[in-house]
C-alpha cells in the first residue's frame, strides 16, 4: 500500500468525495482499497471476483456519497458495510448461478442427453462447424451468453474471469465468427 507522507482527515477527505472530486476518489482508493481487497477476498475467496467487488463497492461509493452520515460511524466503517454487503451479494449471486447450472444438468440427464433445441438448431445451419472454429474458451462464452441466456457478468462468474476479459474475449469470439461466416456466405456465392 502506497504511504502518504500525511493521512488526511475524514473532514479534509469528505468534502473532496462529496464534490465528486477524481482526486478525493483516488485518495479514497489508495487509502481504503487495500483494505477493502482484503476484506472482499476473504468472503469471495477469489482475487478475481475480489477486484470486481472492489471496483463495484467503489461505484457504489461515487454514486451514494451524499448518503454517508459522519454521526453514524467513521467512513472506514461506512465503506466497511458497503464492501461486505457487495461481497455477500456476489455469492448469493454465484450460488443462485451453480444452482441454476444444476437444474440444467438435471434437465440434461434427465432428457436422455439429447441436445436441446439451440444445439439442434445451431446444427441445421450450419454455425457448429463454425464455432468449432473458436478456441475453446471462446466456445463456453458464446455458449454463456448466446445459448445459456446468461448476462456477461454471470457468465464472467461462472467461467471465473474478470468482467472486462469476458467483454474483450467475446468481441475476439465475435468477430471471429463474422469473418467465417462471411467466408462461408462466399463460398456459398461461389458455389452457386
Amino acid at each position: 500500500m502506497r504511504q502518504f507522507p500525511f493521512s488526511p482527515p475524514e473532514n479534509t477527505l469528505l468534502p473532496l468525495l462529496k464534490a465528486r472530486n477524481c482526486r478525493g476518489f483516488s485518495l479514497l482508493y489508495q487509502l481504503y482499497g487495500p483494505n477493502l481487497y482484503g476484506i472482499a477476498l476473504r468472503i469471495v475467496r477469489s482475487p478475481a471476483v475480489a477486484e470486481d467487488v472492489l471496483q463495484e463497492t467503489m461505484v457504489k461509493v461515487w454514486r451514494k456519497i451524499d448518503s454517508y452520515d459522519p454521526a453514524k460511524g467513521s467512513l472506514f466503517t461506512w465503506l466497511l458495510n458497503i464492501v461486505r454487503n457487495t461481497a455477500l451479494d456476489q455469492l448469493r449471486a454465484d450460488q443462485a448461478l451453480l444452482s441454476s447450472a444444476h437444474v440444467e444438468l438435471e434437465e440434461y440427464v434427465s432428457s436422455g442427453g439429447r441436445q436441446v433445441s439451440s444445439e439442434v438448431f445451431t446444427d441445421h445451419i450450419g454455425l457448429d462447424e463454425v464455432l468449432i472454429s473458436l478456441t475453446q474458451e471462446h466456445q463456453r462464452i458464446i455458449d454463456y451468453l448466446y445459448f445459456r441466456g446468461h448476462t456477461q457478468a454471470e457468465a464472467a462468474k461462472a467461467l471465473n474471469m474478470p468482467l472486462g476479459t469476458v467483454k474483450t474475449k467475446l468481441r475476439m469470439a465475435l468477430s471471429q465468427l463474422r469473418r467465417s461466416l462471411l467466408s462461408e456466405a462466399e463460398a456459398c456465392s461461389v458455389c452457386r
